[in-house]
């Protein structure tokens, strides 16, 4: 295969070489080169998104411990002072540390010995419906006649029997609120009777005599008792008065503290809302009483949320009680509960003086603790949208599956234990598309500009190529135009000398003679001609002179001109014009030159059967000159090139004609002057057709700087 593609580049496969040493080889390097930048490039961009979201975590995080070392600062202080004034009134401290720091959702304070001493236990939530802090574990003490109430009550729908049972049992019932509860289904039985007004007078002695009492399920009997009486006015019909009862209870709501842990006040606030919004019974509270329901759901909203993580905290208490494990030597720790539904955030304080250790246990709120962190967290994903934040629950270490490509994390710990900060892609499918197109695009732009190279390469390789053929080529020319010149001189002197010295014995000889300087001066001067007339076409200084006439008269010319040449180199000669062809705008000199050549091109290539015909006829809107041989045609691979200046097919035959090459280079370039072409039909062995195709115009091809009639080529 070398050997053959040597042969086939001949002397310039030294060059291809060159050139593949010295451009495709530093190609190559650089294709590779460009494609390891690309891969770098792609690591560099995910090792600086890595460094970003490192920088944005770290940011945020350090808001994290901002924020808590503000908190602990304030809670420290608001504990010591509790602690201090805890001797002159134990509630009115931890009330007044409850309220102190807006994060605090609640206190539960315990001594040295883990007991609850705050709250107070009938404000806090029993932890069984059957008894609690200060409750019953049985209610059997309530006596026969409370029994028989509750069946008639329940069992029979007979509220006044229930009524009298209840009203019986109040005196026989130990304790205070034993008594509250049967005085509650005594007023609850009346009001079912039909007797709201003796129910409200119950009631009225339950909110002054047993305010703080709770009935079996933890609602404070004060409260339900004042909200029961607006019931009662409203079953009297008494709107005014009821609206103005509901009003008053839902404004003390909003400012009374709540049971710890419990859930009686926000029923109780819900309902009291219900019946002020229900035909509009809240337009008959005074102006100056009447409350904002809208702020106080919202209120009453964000008081039970408290009440369930108290709540929380309640169930926790045993683990609370407990020391954490925590390897920081600090004064406030934290735990945190994710088993139920949302999750609570306890902070511990631990608190010594001279007789005294209480442990604090304080309930946060942490959507407001973490309110400037998630702030933080939306502007940085405005900030960079591509950068996704989130808190997240620590499962074991692990990040979020959205977050594993190129994803940091950061644990709260110790502030908000089990849960992190993640820093990662905001869609990672997305940015890695972007990703992916990037490395294409850069990647087809380095294979382009490598294929570029190699293209270049090889179109400089194949010029070169191509300059040095032409310089073959006009090494060759130079060479055929000498012996083409000498031939015909060398004739001339020979023959000339000879009539000098009167060697030619006849007459005829003589003739003869004359005849053979006539023909070879008439061939020299053809050459000469086609070499100055190349020479100008090359140069564009080549003038063409255009005339409107008969193009069959031209043909028959030019058999006249070449007739005896034809005959006498033994061929037969053969001239057809079709009658009635178009007059055209033609350079006759032109014309009769270009057939002249394509005569002279059959006569010296055609040796196997000795015709000549040359045709005139119309094609489409022109008229097309055909100059036909029978000789051994041309060879396919020639074809393409055969119009090309110097340029000499390959065969036997041509090599054994001398010839210059530049005849059918010129016939193109008269066709195209006169804005026709020239066209070629050969197979070897059959022959070939040289035709050249001229337009029919109104006007003479244009000459941009020449007269109408007059082109430059």
């Amino acid at each position: 295969m070398w050997a053959s593609l040597r042969q086939r580049l001949g002397s310039g496969w030294k060059v291809v070489v060159l050139l593949g040493l010295l451009v495709g080889l530093p190609s190559v390097v650089l294709a590779w080169l460009g494609v390891q930048s690309v891969r770098s490039e792609s690591l560099a961009a995910r090792a600086l998104f890595q460094q970003r979201c490192e920088a944005v975590a770290a940011d945020l995080y350090g808001e994290v411990e901002r924020r808590f070392g503000a908190f602990e600062a304030q809670l420290v202080r608001s504990v010591a002072r509790a602690h201090e004034a805890w001797d002159v009134d134990a509630t009115a401290a931890g009330d007044a540390l409850s309220s102190d720091l807006p994060e605090i959702d609640g206190v539960l304070v315990l001594d040295g010995s883990g007991s609850l001493v705050y709250p107070p236990a009938w404000r806090v939530a029993p932890s069984d419906p059957a008894g609690g802090p200060g409750g019953f574990q049985d209610r059997s003490f309530m006596g026969e006649s409370f029994d028989k109430g509750e069946q008639a009550e329940v069992r029979r729908g007979d509220a006044e029997a229930a009524a009298e049972f209840y009203a019986a049992a109040v005196p026989r019932i130990p304790g205070q609120r034993g008594k509250a509860i049967a005085m509650n289904a005594l007023a609850r039985s009346l009001l079912k009777d039909g007797r709201p007004a003796d129910a409200r007078a119950v009631w009225l002695r339950i909110e002054q005599e047993h305010p703080q009492d709770q009935d079996w399920n933890g609602f404070p009997l004060g409260l339900l008792a004042r909200y029961q009486q607006g019931i009662s006015h409203l079953q009297e019909g008494s709107e005014a008065l009821a609206a103005r009862g509901l009003a008053s209870l839902t404004r003390d709501l909003l400012h009374a503290p709540w049971t710890y842990g419990g859930f009686a006040e926000a029923v109780i606030a819900r309902k009291a809302l219900l019946h002020l919004e229900a035909g509009r019974l809240v337009d008959q509270v005074p102006p100056g009483l009447r409350p904002d329901l809208e702020a106080a759901r919202a209120r009453f909203d964000e008081r039970a949320r408290r009440q369930r993580d108290q709540a929380a905290t309640l169930a926790l208490l045993p683990r609370l009680r407990e020391d954490p494990t925590d390897h920081r030597n600090a004064r406030v720790q934290y735990f945190r509960d994710a088993s139920r539904a949302g999750s609570i955030l306890v902070a511990r304080v631990r608190w010594s003086s001279p007789g005294a250790r209480r442990l604090y246990l304080v309930t946060l709120d942490q959507s407001r603790l973490l309110s400037r962190l998630r702030d933080r967290v939306a502007g940085a994903a405005r900030a960079s949208p591509e950068i996704r934040v989130r808190l997240a629950e620590a499962r074991g270490g692990l990040l979020p599956l959205w977050a594993q490509s190129e994803g940091v994390a950061y644990p709260l710990d110790p502030w908000v234990p089990g849960m992190m900060l993640v820093v990662g892609r905001g869609n990672p499918d997305l940015m890695e598309a972007h990703l992916e197109r990037t490395w294409a695009f850069r990647l087809a732009l380095v294979m382009a500009f490598t294929t570029l190279i190699v293209v270049g390469a090889g179109m400089t390789a194949r010029a070169i190529l191509r300059e040095m053929e032409i310089a073959r080529l006009k090494t060759d020319f130079v060479s055929n135009v000498s012996h083409e010149l000498r031939t015909p001189l060398t004739s001339i002197r020979l023959m000339g000398e000879m009539l000098a010295m009167g060697a030619v014995p006849t007459e005829d000889k003589r003739a003869e003679y004359y005849q053979n300087i006539v023909s070879e001066s008439e061939r020299l001067s053809r050459l000469i001609d086609n070499v100055l007339d190349f020479a100008r076409l090359e140069e564009g200084r080549k003038k063409f002179r255009f005339a409107r006439g008969d193009i069959g008269e031209c043909v028959r010319q030019v058999e006249r001109i070449s007739v005896d040449f034809v005959r006498g180199e033994g061929y037969r000669f053969e001239v057809s014009v079709a009658p009635s062809l178009p007059r055209l705008w033609f350079d006759a000199d032109a014309i009769v030159q270009a057939l002249i050549n394509l005569i002279g091109n059959a006569v010296k290539y055609s040796r196997r059967e000795r015709v000549v015909k040359v045709t005139a006829a119309r094609h489409r809107d022109g008229v097309v000159l055909s100059v036909e041989d029978r000789g051994e045609g041309i060879d396919p691979k020639d074809l393409r090139h055969i119009f090309d200046k110097f340029y000499r097919g390959g065969d036997s035959l041509t090599r054994e004609t001398r010839g210059a090459g530049l005849g059918l280079a010129i016939v193109k370039a008269i066709a195209l002057a006169h804005g026709g072409e020239v066209r070629v039909r050969s197979r070897p062995g059959e022959g070939s057709t040289f035709s050249i195709v001229l337009p029919v115009r109104g006007n003479p091809p244009d000459a941009r700087g020449s007269s109408p009639e007059e082109r430059v080529a």
